[in-house]
């Protein structure tokens, strides 16, 4: 999200190939690549294999694009009742290990030392400012923890509007307007 990652790198994987849908521990997942044989042979033809060192597969980044900018802009229109239809400055996504020290430090601080103003009265970002318990969300250093270990997000208190996201704990991603 900071730095040098553009998103149209190959992204290098550890798995000499696709292991087949049987071998998936998530039954969903194995579900879906089972019964959309499309899907799997689209995941598969992403493959590169290079003479010397692992696989990659080159990610579709217009595809990922449209994901991460639907996500942020429901994530705006939920905590904020504040619909972004306009096109964003900057949206951004890397993975979380091709972040140097710095720059997963600073994207993981969403929050700046005192408060820069509060949202709007009534949507869900004020009342989330002043919840004790936590029992609708899990709230840890200004993220929102939807599923542990599979996604969590954060509405930044920095300049602009911004949403940052986190994928499976291995994308990072960020859009600015």
């Amino acid at each position: 999200c900071h730095g040098d990652y553009n998103g149209s790198e190959p992204i290098a994987q550890e798995r000499e190939r696709l292991p087949s849908p049987d071998s998936l521990r998530r039954p969903k997942i194995r579900r879906i690549l089972q019964e959309k044989e499309a899907l799997a042979a689209q995941i598969e033809s992403a493959k590169r294999t290079p003479a010397s060192g692992p696989p990659i597969w080159v990610p579709e980044v217009a595809r990922i694009r449209n994901v991460v900018l639907k996500l942020a802009r429901g994530h705006a229109a939920f905590a904020f009742s504040e619909p972004r239809l306009d096109d964003p400055e900057r949206v951004t996504f890397v993975p979380l290990v091709a972040l140097s020290e710095a720059q997963r430090k600073s994207f993981e601080a969403v929050q700046k030392e005192g408060i820069g103003g509060f949202p709007e009265i009534g949507t869900r970002a004020f009342l989330q400012l002043f919840a004790v318990g936590g029992e609708v969300f899990n709230s840890e250093g200004g993220w929102t923890v939807v599923q542990e270990g599979r996604y969590r997000y954060a509405l930044p208190n920095l300049d602009g509007f911004s949403v940052r996201m986190v994928v499976s704990e291995y994308l990072a991603c960020e859009v600015v307007w």
